[in-house]
């Protein structure tokens, strides 16, 4: 009886895997745009188009991922492609996102 309710909790787990990797990517996004605001408080550089795009980028990253956890937590097995979907998506964002960093570097 104790091995079912293991074998259950960790399914629970896995489930709930997109959504922790989702939401912990958004806070991650967030803290890098904290840091950035920081640093060039304390530096006092002047914003550059460089700067802009950078937060813009993580900004809007870190929304969708949070905004991406909320709407699995609340359809979580209607959307299971979506997941899928979704992973491909935040993928070829992340690298669209290192050229433009490499270009605007």
């Amino acid at each position: 009886m104790i091995e079912m309710s293991v074998i259950a909790a960790k399914k629970a787990e896995q489930k709930k895997g997109p959504e922790a990797i989702f939401l912990y990517m958004g806070l991650t996004f967030g803290v890098v745009i904290i840091l950035e605001l920081f640093l060039y408080l304390v530096f006092s550089w002047e914003l550059s188009q460089s700067f802009m795009v950078s937060i813009m980028y993580f900004l809007m990253l870190g929304a969708l991922c949070i905004g991406i956890t909320s709407f699995i937590r609340e359809h979580s097995l209607q959307y299971s492609n979506f997941k899928n979907w979704f992973y491909s998506f935040l993928f070829i964002s992340i690298l669209v996102g290192a050229v433009l960093g490499a270009y605007m570097w």
